[in-house]
């Protein structure tokens, strides 16, 4: 899924840079979708295959996560509010 970077925010005074990426994922692509699994990876290296993940987000799919402090949380897909409808 291809994503576009849409945010550059700086503070200056703490030091920090936060980018932020963002993706479409339609409906249909959707469908049978229970977690997502996003992960960070230095701009100067070849992207991972997705494979190379996938140790991660087994034991979420299994039900059986127990994640620690310093893994991901995964979170399930919950359907997107249209905040802008009626």
């Amino acid at each position: 899924m291809p994503t576009h970077l849409d945010t550059l925010w700086v503070d200056k005074e703490a030091l920090l840079v936060v980018l932020v990426w963002r993706a479409r994922l339609d409906r249909q692509a959707a469908q049978g979708v229970r977690h997502l699994l996003v992960v960070s990876e230095r701009l100067a290296d070849a992207p991972a295959p997705a494979e190379s993940h996938r140790h991660r987000l087994d034991p979420f799919e299994a039900e059986q996560a127990e994640p620690e402090d310093d893994e991901p949380v995964i979170e399930p897909v919950v359907e997107p509010v249209d905040e802008l409808a009626g």
